[in-house]
Parts: C-alpha cells; structure tokens; sequence
C-alpha cells in the first residue's frame, strides 16, 4: 500500500512541474494562470494524499482505544 501511495505522489509532483513548465511557456494570461493553477493544486493534492491516509489510520487508532472499540472487532 506505500509502494503505491508514493507512486501516486510521486506522479502528482511531476505533473506539478510539468505544469509549472508549462506554466513559463504559455503565452497568454489565460495559459498562464491555468497551468499556475493546476501546478498549485498537485502540489496540495500529493500532500493531502498522505495526510488524509495517516489521518485516517490515526482516527482508527483512536477509534481503537475507546471502551466501544472498532465495530469490526466488537
């Protein structure tokens, strides 16, 4: 499952400068702020990939200490 989390991140991050290098490219405003955008918002995906993973997995350690536990092990 990490192989294929750091996969994932790995490739929003190139996409993200790919679009950056797009980015100095483009000619117009328009391209310009598009591929800013779309740069700006891999970056914030590949991160919240992984916080909302280990977010995730903190919630059900949480969940597990509690007296009514996880339902799956109830």
């Amino acid at each position: 499952m990490f192989k294929l989390l750091t996969d994932w991140q790995e490739k929003l991050r190139a996409r993200a400068e790919a679009e950056r290098r797009e980015y100095e490219a483009a000619s117009s405003f328009l391209g310009q702020a598009w591929h800013l955008v779309l740069s700006i918002l891999c970056r914030l995906a590949s991160g919240a990939l992984v916080g909302s993973v280990a977010g995730y997995l903190s919630h059900l350690a949480m969940d597990f200490t509690t007296p009514a536990g996880l339902p799956i092990f109830a």
